[in-house]
């Protein structure tokens, strides 16, 4: 059994075996079983957590700013990166699983240009109000699909409208996320409000480093980056990345500057998926936080969750093809073939 996956491989050509991804905008995933056992189970089952300092709000040193986008990446994102390169900034943009797996060549763009990226969730929920094992799924869709991408496992972490209690902070840093917050909102989303907000927080003096938010995913949001990158390169802050201002690096990938391939482009995918012999097992590895890694191992009818809570099948692989937003399928005629073949 253990030639299955290298025959297909060589069937399908060059075929990546990852999880098979939510498909419905805006919903909260089924509980991932997966996802839930690769962790220890004081993770799924804390019920509550001291106050966290592990949370960043601003920068470290008091002349520094960090630009934060939130949401993306979506077809507004380019007019910020356009922006930024433009001006040779450098910013950390706080994605959304289901938008990732929809625009894979954008996020691709953001890390080959060199900013930053952190998880913000699958779905975009309130933290507080979802058990444990979905907190997990939701950081850990959006996690693995990054990873499928770039080949990079996020540290940074910001919950949804910066919404958490002490239990969901508990979860987040037994995870070995750091959770990225801000002290400058701009308020970008509620309308054109971003240049007053600008204009008094530069006129204030210099008494703390910046972590601002600001949003790419929406065209009027995005619209309002510029005036902000303006003036603040016209202040006395010195515009930094969010490693750069916390000093703590962003993946936990110690060589984490992978070469994209300059011509290498790809399309939004489609969520199809293939069929999976029944009883075959999958493995995954997960790779999280500063150095936690584990080898979650299911089959794909007979997972359980290790948590109080109705049980979730673990979903069955997706392929993803040497462009990652092409999704590559294995002719299901071809599974007892190669059956036979590995016995």
């Amino acid at each position: 059994m253990k030639y299955f996956w290298l025959i297909s491989g060589i069937v399908a050509a060059d075929i990546k075996y990852t999880w098979n991804y939510p498909t419905i905008p805006d919903k909260v995933p089924e509980v991932n079983a997966a996802f839930v056992n690769a962790f220890d189970p004081q993770i799924s089952n804390l019920t509550n957590g001291p106050p966290i300092t592990f949370e960043k709000y601003g920068c470290n040193q008091v002349n520094e700013w960090a630009l934060t986008f939130d949401d993306g990446p979506g077809p507004s994102t380019i007019s910020v990166l356009d922006e930024l390169k433009s001006r040779n900034l450098k910013a950390t943009f706080f994605v959304k699983g289901q938008q990732a797996i929809r625009y894979p060549e954008i996020l691709k763009r953001i890390f080959k240009e060199g900013h930053e990226i952190g998880i913000h969730t699958w779905s975009h929920p309130q933290l507080f109000t979802l058990k444990n094992s979905q907190v997990i799924t939701e950081a850990m869709y959006t996690h693995q699909i990054i990873k499928d991408i770039l080949g990079v496992s996020c540290k940074y972490f910001r919950p949804p409208f910066g919404s958490s209690d002490n239990r969901v902070r508990g979860v987040l840093e037994l995870m070995g996320f750091v959770v990225v917050r801000w002290n400058r909102d701009t308020k970008d989303w509620s309308g054109p409000v971003l240049k007053a907000n600008m204009d008094r927080w530069i006129a204030e003096p210099i008494t703390h480093g910046s972590i601002s938010l600001e949003h790419d995913l929406f065209p009027d949001a995005a619209s309002q980056a510029p005036y902000a990158m303006n003036v603040l390169q016209k202040s006395k802050y010195a515009l930094r990345t969010v490693s750069q201002c916390i000093g703590i690096t962003p993946y936990g990938e110690l060589n984490y500057k992978r070469a994209l391939v300059a011509n290498e482009t790809i399309k939004p995918v489609t969520f199809p998926s293939i069929a999976v012999p029944t009883g075959v097992a999958f493995a995954t590895t997960i790779t999280w936080g500063v150095a936690h890694t584990k080898t979650a191992t299911a089959t794909v009818q007979a997972a359980k969750t290790s948590v109080n809570e109705i049980p979730s099948p673990a979903p069955a692989p997706t392929s993803y093809g040497k462009n990652y937003g092409t999704i590559t399928q294995v002719p299901t005629f071809l599974f007892p073939l190669l059956a036979l073949i590995c016995l």
